[in-house]
């Protein structure tokens, strides 16, 4: 949920931080594809360090068991609050290429694919289906090594004392040294489905809502009553 929020909030806001010169309605109806991968990129990377913590603990729980509580307090006193960071850099950059993946593949698949798509697929919305689907299968494809080495890193964590968890490098090199480089694909079908389906939801979501956001400014600019 906070990572939803950040991302669709936060990749508006962005789309018009970053229109400079252009009124709020033209950034908000049409901003440049830069701008939005761009404010996909930025938004995405925020909400993975806003969600790590919940990834940590995630992790640890799916690992050990118990309850949510004992797991953040054991954490804690075990490896101190740092351990919420444990990975950030790789949830930021998963998060980052997810986010772009139904903010801006999904849409940009869906444009390209309207000279092709027959009309009656038009009407039954399966030309959105497939370029949400296929930009959430790719979006899942290409981030599992960033999500498997993440994975790696939150699950083992080290003693607590002067053994620390390894880094990133590491843990990506002894996975390959130990079971090849296909292992960085580990988990891809499930996890590229899982992402394909969450991708066609919020592509939807995200275009109904810049539809209705865009009209209720267009009526505010020209002094009608805004959408409700």
């Amino acid at each position: 949920m906070p990572m939803k929020v950040v991302q669709f909030g936060g990749s508006r806001q962005l789309e018009r931080a970053i229109g400079g010169s252009a009124s709020d309605v033209d950034v908000l109806t049409n901003p440049s594809w830069s701008t939005r991968v761009a404010s996909a990129l930025l938004a995405g990377a925020v909400s993975g360090a806003v969600i790590n913590p919940l990834d940590v603990c995630m992790t640890q729980q799916q690992k050990f068991g118990g309850s949510l509580g004992g797991v953040v307090s054991g954490l804690v006193r075990t490896h101190g609050p740092k351990v919420a960071f444990r990975g950030v850099r790789a949830t930021m950059a998963r998060e980052g290429l997810y986010a772009c993946g139904y903010l801006c593949g999904a849409p940009w698949l869906r444009e390209r694919a309207g000279s092709w798509v027959p009309e009656y697929a038009k009407r039954r919305g399966l030309d959105a289906f497939v370029a949400a689907a296929a930009a959430g299968g790719t979006a899942g494809v290409l981030t599992q090594p960033i999500d498997t080495v993440k994975t790696l890193m939150q699950s083992n964590l080290g003693d607590g004392g002067t053994r620390r968890g390894k880094g990133y490098v590491a843990t990506a090199r002894d996975l390959v040294r130990h079971d090849g480089v296909r292992a960085l694909w580990r988990g891809t079908v499930p996890r590229a489905a899982r992402i394909a389906s969450a991708t066609v939801v919020l592509a939807a979501v995200n275009e109904m809502v810049g539809e209705r956001v865009s009209a209720a400014r267009a009526r505010e600019g020209t002094g009608a009553d805004p959408v409700q």
